[in-house]
């Protein structure tokens, strides 16, 4: 997996880029309920780095009414450092799923992150992830930790290590 902090045109380094996969759904956090739990996560992410880069689907795409899969993701995807998918069923979602396979494909950092109502994702599913994590919160410190470690494969191994030591609350 070559993951490294990566330089631009200009030779000064930048932050990795995020692609967001995962279904279209409203988040309440406290009060404060968010048109989508992408908004939320890159909030978080940006509070500490500004820099940050995100490919949001949602914004990033052509939508319709409903939400679909357009080839405008798969190009997202592997524009992509990092494609993180927040799994809010035990379905999961077939866009989600095309989206972390060419991921994978393309050697990307694949992150699935396990919501409240998942209890048994399909193992095809998880076995395209380089990591799964059980809980938002806990994908947000591993992308803060991730990203103050530094994009590389021991700072991915750093902050696995981090959020794995974490204990339950």
């Amino acid at each position: 997996m070559p993951m490294t902090t990566l330089p631009t045109d200009n030779g000064d380094k930048k932050l990795f880029s995020i692609y967001l996969a995962g279904s279209f759904e409203k988040l309440s956090v406290g009060n404060i309920v968010y048109r989508d739990w992408r908004d939320y996560f890159k909030k978080r992410l940006n509070e500490k780095f500004l820099d940050l880069e995100f490919y949001d689907p949602l914004v990033d795409t052509p939508q319709g009414e409903i939400a679909e899969f357009v080839s405008e993701d798969s190009f997202g995807v592997r524009e992509s450092d990092a494609v993180f998918y927040y799994m809010t069923n035990n379905a999961g979602d077939i866009g989600a799923g095309s989206e972390i396979t060419i991921g994978t494909e393309n050697n990307k950092l694949t992150v699935i992150c396990l919501g409240p109502k998942v209890g048994a994702p399909h193992p095809f599913i998880i076995g395209k992830a380089r990591c799964v994590l059980i809980g938002l919160e806990m994908a947000i410190t591993f992308f803060l930790k991730l990203t103050e470690f530094g994009f590389s494969t021991d700072g991915y191994f750093k902050a696995i290590n981090f959020v794995m030591n974490l204990k339950k609350r």
